[in-house]
């Protein structure tokens, strides 16, 4: 972070905003902190202590079927997740010294944070032989887990989101969409999330109106503390913010909902 913008989020910490509402994801966890690295139990629980309503965690597969947090497609430098065994993969020491955490773990931890929701992202690389078991893999451990009613899955594969919903109707699912938007798509997939780039959120409020209208609950993935602020100035009808400085916008957060308290 240059002067310039430390200056910028300085001032910007100081300025109560109206979230009406609104609720905040820590994108892969709160990692962008001492200790800490994405998609980790660490992340998670620094995100639920700063009181985010909710974390935004990757999901893929293991070559013999073990579902973990990870992000990129490879866990090795060009080496495919789901080519490597769960035996290697639970080897892995991170930068934060914490392994990559098992899904079945991961929703052991959450069971500690009954207010904390989940947005598990279903990843769109998955290899098309392990197409079928990660789908019912994830939606049998989230539904044994007895917390669902605060999960849900996104994607940028609307089929991949299709696929989730014919298997267990009970979990939400959220398209991300960066792109194109197509309506009676998404009706049709049944979503009842949509996430929108940034970009979008800031220059297509006509899409959010037709979400809303369709009754699709609206995030924006508006990752920078100050795209969060500059996106309550610009379009405060989105419902959902997923951000990689959680920190920043909860001091803000808390600042306005007290102020809000006390008006």
């Amino acid at each position: 972070m240059d002067k310039k913008e430390k200056e910028l989020v300085s001032k910007l910490l100081l300025e109560p905003r109206d979230f009406k509402g609104m609720e905040i994801y820590a994108h892969r966890g709160h990692w962008n902190t001492a200790g800490s690295y994405e998609n980790t139990l660490t992340s998670i629980r620094k995100a639920a202590n700063i009181g985010v309503h909710g974390v935004e965690l990757d999901v893929r597969i293991s070559a013999d079927s073990v579902l973990y947090l990870h992000h990129n497609p490879d866990v090795f430098e060009n080496i495919s997740f789901s080519s490597v065994s769960s035996k290697d993969i639970d080897r892995v020491i991170l930068p934060n010294d914490d392994h990559i955490p098992r899904l079945d773990a991961t929703l052991d931890l959450l069971k500690q944070y009954p207010k904390l929701k989940v947005n598990f992202e279903l990843k769109g690389d998955i290899p098309a032989k392990f197409l079928t078991i990660y789908v019912r893999r994830i939606n049998d451990l989230v539904m044994r887990s007895g917390i669902h009613e605060r999960i849900f899955f996104s994607s940028l594969s609307l089929p991949l989101l299709v696929a989730s919903k014919n298997y267990n109707a009970k979990i939400k699912t959220q398209s991300i969409n960066y792109a194109d938007f197509d309506m009676s798509k998404l009706v049709a997939a049944k979503v009842d999330m949509i996430n929108f780039s940034y970009a979008m959120s800031m220059k297509r409020s006509e899409l959010i109106q037709r979400a809303k209208e369709n009754k699709i609950v609206v995030c924006s993935g508006a990752g920078k503390f100050v795209d969060v602020m500059s996106l309550l100035d610009r379009n405060p009808d989105v419902q959902m913010i997923n951000t990689d400085e959680p920190d920043l916008v909860m001091q803000v957060y808390i600042k306005s909902d007290v102020k809000e308290g006390n008006d």
